[in-house]
């Protein structure tokens, strides 16, 4: 989504790249600052969100340090973290790609720098930025990604176990079709849940071995809709429900099989914001068929009763 406002560029979806000077490794420093007040983490532990769109050229403050907590600043795009202490140009005391952990030894304030990556280049694109107060305990750290079967129509969550914090080894909580369920004393390194079926959701957290306070919750997993789904000639239509959320990216493939009719789709209900949001559908397979839709940008566009038919038998929509 885009910071309307600020920047004509982006509010029509155009991505303003640069290069930052670039130094040996990381130690990124910005010039701008944004937002331009000081957040203040939650003293229950709560991620707090510093902004549903900074920029990956800009810095932000961190107000109301406790010395001797540990505080984990998080980039969704998984971009780099330069956290300097005192003053926006003060001492680099942390930093890394995605998730940074710093154990503060003062009260000073604190100043994250976004950037692309540790060469310090720079973009002007909304992404999402947080910080999070750990009191009394080291944090754990966790990955996590899926690898689909498609022909079994299977998904399994890879974990990666990056640290247990201040514990030895940690436990995973998982939910899957409403059913927790819990693997005890896991070592860091990878670890693997599943198979799940497709059109499962499961959420997964990464538990402190002794300190729900410091657990890690990595979120909900399910397939990415690279894999197709296979509707047949003949066949009653199908009916799909999905609502997106902020910076999202998703996939849908549909294949028709048997037959020689036409796979045709229709929206029968929702809308597309404006400002970003695009949503194109391609006749075939992948994103080199024809563009068969894109909804205008700058505009909100209502969906309902769009009409698309396919002329390769399949749909391939981003």
């Amino acid at each position: 989504m885009s910071r309307l406002g600020r920047l004509l560029g982006t509010a029509l979806s155009v991505t303003i790249l640069a290069t930052a000077p670039v130094f040996a490794q990381g130690d990124c420093l910005n010039e701008f600052q944004y937002p331009g007040a000081a957040i203040i983490p939650d003293a229950g532990g709560a991620i707090t969100s510093i902004s549903t769109c900074s920029f990956e050229s800009e810095y932000s403050q961190v107000s109301g340090i406790q010395s001797g907590a540990t505080y984990r600043f998080r980039l969704a795009s998984g971009g780099y973290i330069t956290v300097r202490e005192g003053v926006p140009t003060g001492p680099v005391v942390a930093q890394g790609f995605a998730v940074v952990d710093f154990l503060a030894a003062s009260t000073a304030d604190l100043y994250p720098h976004w950037t692309i990556d540790d060469a310090c280049a720079q973009q002007s694109t909304c992404v999402e930025t947080s910080v999070q107060y750990f009191g009394d305990c080291g944090p754990v750290l966790a990955f996590a990604e899926i690898t689909e079967d498609c022909d079994n129509q299977t998904f399994i969550v890879n974990v990666d176990v990056v640290s247990a914090g201040s514990g030895s080894t940690v436990d995973i909580t998982v939910t899957a079709g409403g059913f927790p369920s819990t693997f005890t004393g896991v070592a860091v390194g990878p670890f693997q849940l599943g198979p799940y079926n497709f059109g499962e959701t499961v959420e997964v957290v990464v538990n402190h071995e002794s300190n729900p306070a410091c657990d890690m919750d990595l979120g909900s997993f399910q397939e990415t809709g690279e894999c197709p789904v296979y509707l047949f000639c003949g066949a009653p239509a199908e009916q799909f429900t999905y609502c997106y959320s902020n910076g999202e990216q998703k996939v849908w493939n549909y294949l028709s099989e048997g037959g020689t009719g036409s796979l045709v789709l229709t929206y029968v209900a929702g809308s597309i914001q404006a400002f970003g949001d695009i949503l194109t559908i391609y006749d075939g397979t992948d994103a080199t068929g024809p563009v068969l839709f894109t909804n205008p940008n700058g505009n909100d566009f209502d969906l309902s009763g769009l009409f698309i038919a396919s002329t390769t038998g399949a749909f391939h929509i981003t």
